[in-house]
C-alpha cells in the first residue's frame, strides 16, 4: 500500500495544489462581485459627464478601454431603481447574479433585475416593461440574500437616453485612462451612491499565504520527483546519453504526470459540476508546469547531473 502511494504521491500533490488554486480564484472572483455588488455595480472610478451619448460613443479615445455607461432614471418608477447600461465589450465584465447571464450584445432589448422587482408574463418568459417597451429578463442581480440590488433594475438596448436629458455616469477598471479619454469637461463624483467598498481586511492576506502554500508545494513536488528520478538521471548520463536529451526525457515525465493530473481533476471537477472552467484548469496547468520545471532544473537536475560527472 505503502508503495502504491508512493508512486502516486506527485499526482496526489497535484491534485491538491491545483484544487487549492482553483479554490482560491473562484473565492478572488466571487469576493469581487460582492464588492460590485455593495457598491451597486460601480468600481468607484465612475466620472459623470455632461457629454451626451452620441458624443460619447463618438470618443476613440474612450473606445479603447472597456468601459461601461450608466444613467439612472430616477423619475420613472417609486419603486423600482432603474438603470440604462451599455458597453463596448460584454465579455469583459460581468455583475453578481443569483440566476441566468449577462447581455450578450447592445442591440438585445434585455434586463437584469432584482429580487423584489415586479415582472410580467409572456408566452415567451418573463419581461420588465418600461416607456412601453417589453425588455427581456434574462438574469436577477445579487448573490447576496438579502441584496442592496434587489429593487435595482438594469437595461440593454434602450433607446430611452437619446431621447432625453439624463445623467451620465462612465465607468471602467482604470480610473486615469478613464478620465483621460473623457477630458476636463467631468466630474468625479458620488454624492447619492454612498462610500465606495474596494476590499475586505483579510482578502490580501488570504493571497499572501495561499502563495506561500504554493511555492513551497511546488517545491516539495519538485524534491520528490527529483527522489523518483535521480537514479536514473545517474545512470543514463553515465552510459553516455546526452544531457539535453536526458532533460528533455525527464520533462516529459513530469509533463505526463501533470497531465494524469489534470484528466483525474477535471473528471472529478466535471461529475460535481458540468459547468466548470475548463481554461482555468488548462491555464493553471501550464503555469504549473512552467514553475516545476524552472524548480526541478534549477535546484535538482543540475545538482544530479554534477554529481553524476564526479562520481
Amino acid at each position: 500500500m505503502f508503495k502504491k502511494f508512493k508512486s502516486g504521491r506527485i499526482e496526489l500533490l497535484l491534485i491538491f495544489l491545483m484544487t487549492f488554486n482553483m479554490t482560491l480564484h473562484d473565492y478572488l472572483v466571487v469576493q469581487g462581485l460582492l464588492i460590485l455588488e455593495s457598491n451597486q455595480l460601480l468600481t468607484g472610478h465612475e466620472i459623470r459627464t455632461n457629454k451626451n451619448v452620441e458624443e460619447l460613443l463618438s470618443l476613440e479615445a474612450l473606445d479603447e478601454i472597456n468601459y461601461r455607461l450608466f444613467a439612472r432614471v430616477a423619475f420613472y418608477s417609486p419603486y423600482d431603481d432603474i438603470w440604462l447600461f451599455y458597453t463596448n465589450d460584454f465579455s469583459n465584465w460581468m455583475p453578481p447574479l443569483s440566476e441566468g447571464s449577462f447581455f450578450n450584445s447592445a442591440h438585445n432589448k434585455q434586463a437584469l433585475v432584482g429580487q423584489n422587482v415586479a415582472l410580467t408574463e409572456r408566452n415567451d418568459g418573463l419581461v420588465y416593461v418600461f416607456n412601453g417597451e417589453a425588455y427581456e429578463v434574462v438574469g436577477i442581480l445579487g448573490l447576496l440574500n438579502p441584496s442592496l440590488l434587489d429593487d435595482m433594475v438594469l437595461l440593454n438596448g434602450s433607446d430611452f437616453w437619446k431621447q432625453h436629458e439624463l445623467d451620465l455616469m462612465v465607468d471602467a477598471n482604470d480610473s486615469e485612462l478613464l478620465a483621460t479619454a473623457l477630458g476636463s469637461s467631468s466630474v468625479n463624483e458620488r454624492s447619492d451612491i454612498g462610500a465606495i467598498l474596494e476590499t475586505d481586511f483579510f482578502t490580501p492576506m488570504i493571497v499572501i499565504y495561499s502563495w506561500l502554500i504554493s511555492s513551497l508545494l511546488i517545491l516539495i513536488i519538485a524534491y520528490l520527483y527529483d527522489l523518483d528520478v535521480k537514479d536514473e538521471v545517474k545512470v543514463r548520463f553515465l552510459i553516455g546519453e546526452n544531457q539535453f536529451r536526458l532533460f528533455g526525457r525527464m520533462l516529459i515525465s513530469l509533463l505526463v504526470k501533470i497531465r494524469s493530473a489534470l484528466v483525474i481533476l477535471f473528471v472529478g471537477l466535471w461529475l460535481l459540476n458540468p459547468r466548470v472552467n475548463l481554461s482555468v484548469l488548462g491555464l493553471q496547468g501550464f503555469f504549473l508546469l512552467a514553475l516545476l520545471i524552472l524548480s526541478y532544473t534549477t535546484l535538482f537536475f543540475r545538482k544530479s547531473v554534477t554529481k553524476a560527472r564526479w562520481s
